[in-house]
């Protein structure tokens, strides 16, 4: 049976931005879009209602109805870094909410070594993805990591490797998508840094990119070097790599 509609599966309320060209496009012909929120957001002492509210308004804007929003991490309490400690809880209740819904596309982060969480629910993603047939069909959107840059991170450009699906934008629609940035006024600061990469590549190179997920991918580093969440976020591969192979193990 054909399943038209798409799943996003995110990390954090914010990371619809990376695929927002991808979710107004599936809204306009008519296919519905199902999101899911991995953790509760709750870093550095924000509040995961606020978060909540903030992505509700953006995807409400680009078309997504608000009872085809799942916040999965602050209803299981999954706080922000720490989705690798959570991965199968996470995965069985997602697997439960997603068999009653009907889906040809999975939308998710790229594995990129960018943030633990984001890789986190890029291998729940890919996880569902072979539980419903879908891994030709699964996309994975970059949003930031540290590929041959020691001080610097690179924003929505893929790690090299894969299929590239890439789709040209009308500057318009490359500048209204880039700007949702500033619709999140709890992660101000974040966004005041992703900004001028986000608007290069959507508004000036007028580009979205994705990349098909890979199996094979995540049971290797994301790249070589220090990864962006080693350096920023106080997490190291060491400790991540365990549990995200006994997910793998397990699950894929």
């Amino acid at each position: 049976m054909t399943r038209a509609g798409t799943l996003c599966v995110l990390a954090h309320q914010d990371d619809e931005v990376a695929m927002a060209p991808s979710i107004a496009r599936a809204v306009a012909v008519g296919h519905p879009v199902h999101c899911v929120f991995l953790t509760d957001g709750g870093g550095k002492g924000d509040d995961p209602e606020v978060r909540n509210a903030e992505s509700r308004t953006v995807l409400a804007r680009l078309g997504v109805t608000r009872e085809n929003l799942s916040f999965i991490g602050t209803d299981l309490g999954v706080p922000d870094r720490a989705l690798f400690r959570h991965l199968d809880r996470v995965f069985a209740e997602l697997e439960r909410q997603t068999r009653s819904l009907e889906f040809d596309e999975i939308l998710c982060i790229a594995w990129e070594g960018g943030h633990p969480d984001h890789d986190a629910s890029h291998l729940i993603a890919l996880a569902v993805a072979r539980r419903t047939g879908l891994l030709a069909n699964a996309w994975q959107f970059p949003i930031y990591n540290a590929r041959n840059t020691r001080r610097f991170l690179r924003v929505m450009s893929p790690i090299p490797g894969g299929e590239t699906r890439a789709r040209r934008l009308r500057f318009g629609d490359g500048v209204r998508f880039a700007c949702l940035g500033l619709s999140y006024p709890s992660q101000r600061l974040s966004w005041l840094g992703l900004l001028p990469g986000m608007f290069f590549r959507l508004a000036v190179l007028r580009r979205e990119a994705a990349t098909r997920v890979s199996v094979d991918a995540v049971k290797r580093r994301p790249h070589q070097g220090t990864l962006l969440y080693e350096r920023r976020y106080g997490v190291s591969y060491a400790e991540f790599r365990p549990f995200a192979d006994e997910f793998i193990e397990k699950s894929l």
